[in-house]
């Protein structure tokens, strides 16, 4: 721990974790609001920092025991399941014109643009709020949680590492109708980055859900080799996550995504912007507000055989009042993606015809 001072204030963010110490020098948990309102009164605690700059945070593992609202990269896996289960075709199409009215609350498109007819690719392109909105309606909240647990999320993946989180997610009949849409484009229920990516090797796989492992194979002192048996269940039709590539690579071509494009290779991917849950009651954080989002962006490549499939997730990235998973995320996995192509000798497919 390293003690702060006034002279530091502007160095400490919303989330910087605290401490101070009690009047028989005891460390307790502390906040922000408290250290501001402690300073210049006649009792004046000592605040500290940890020297790490994260706390107790710095020893978790964000992969699989850190939870969040994955946000917008969940709308191609509700609309692989809506798919797979005949509610809409590829060639569907919904119309917009207006923000949706769900109680007391606006859902609206990220860009605040209302185009009247578009097509499912559309929705992947723009990351379509309303299209989601449209999907989630047709399936209906029992179906739109089966598929999200047909997903393996809320479950634990049983990876042989300790401190595994499940996600949350409550029963459909406990859901209220804006919990049904926003779900759509991952509000609403949490999950771990490894579950995201769990879920988006359905699509990466033709269809199989493939449960991630850690250790390829064990090679003993006396020359017996013992490879890990791959776990996979089918979970969509071929078709369908063939349908979905073809979707998130024109998302990738065409649409918001367009920074995480590799020279020589198509892209499968999609952009996530997520709200953060309050924590001192219900709702979201305010928007405006620097660092109130976590961005990602997920894809994989090469599309006709894939080899790597990649999360990049920032929490409260800061960048102006608003940051979205295409101005962050997106350049990142550009470049991490290049590199293992690159590194790889991944022979490159933009040449052939998609």
């Amino acid at each position: 721990r390293e003690r702060t001072s006034p002279k530091n204030r502007f160095n400490l963010y919303k989330t910087t974790p605290l401490e101070k110490k009690d009047q028989n020098g005891n460390y307790i948990r502390s906040t922000l609001a408290e250290y501001d309102e402690a300073w210049g009164k006649e009792y004046n605690p000592e605040f500290y920092r940890f020297a790490n700059r994260l706390g107790p945070e710095s020893y978790i593992n964000k992969s699989l025991m850190d939870i969040y609202e994955p946000g917008s990269v969940m709308k191609p896996i509700v609309m692989a399941a809506a798919l797979d289960d005949g509610e809409i075709t590829e060639y569907t199409r919904y119309f917009e014109s207006a923000p949706i009215k769900v109680g007391e609350f606006e859902i609206k498109n990220s860009d605040n643009k209302y185009l009247g007819s578009q097509s499912m690719t559309n929705i992947l392109e723009r990351s379509a709020n309303l299209g989601m909105v449209f999907i989630t309606q047709k399936m209906g909240k029992p179906l739109v949680y089966n598929a999200l647990k047909k997903f393996g999320f809320g479950e634990y993946i049983n990876m042989p590492i300790a401190g595994e989180a499940p996600g949350i997610i409550t029963h459909y009949k406990k859901w209220s109708d804006a919990q049904l849409l926003n779900a759509g484009f991952g509000q609403g229920f949490a999950a771990t980055p490894l579950q995201v990516i769990r879920a988006w090797s359905t699509l990466a796989n033709n269809g199989y859900l493939v449960n991630p492992y850690i250790v390829d194979e064990i090679r003993y002192a006396d020359g017996t080799i013992e490879k890990t048996k791959e776990k996979r269940t089918k979970i969509l039709d071929v078709k369908v996550s063939e349908s979905i590539t073809k979707m998130l690579i024109s998302a990738v071509e065409n649409g918001v995504a367009k920074r995480a494009q590799v020279e020589g290779f198509y892209i499968a991917g999609k952009t996530g912007t997520s709200q953060i849950a309050r924590i001192d009651g219900p709702g979201y954080e305010n928007l405006k507000e620097e660092g109130s989002t976590i961005t990602s962006f997920i894809g994989f490549a090469p599309v006709d055989n894939p080899k790597f499939l990649i999360l990049v997730k920032f929490d409260r990235p800061r960048a102006g009042d608003r940051t979205y998973g295409s101005t962050t995320a997106t350049p990142t996995f550009a470049k991490v993606m290049k590199f293992v192509l690159e590194y790889t000798n991944a022979t490159p497919d933009k040449n052939s015809k998609k």
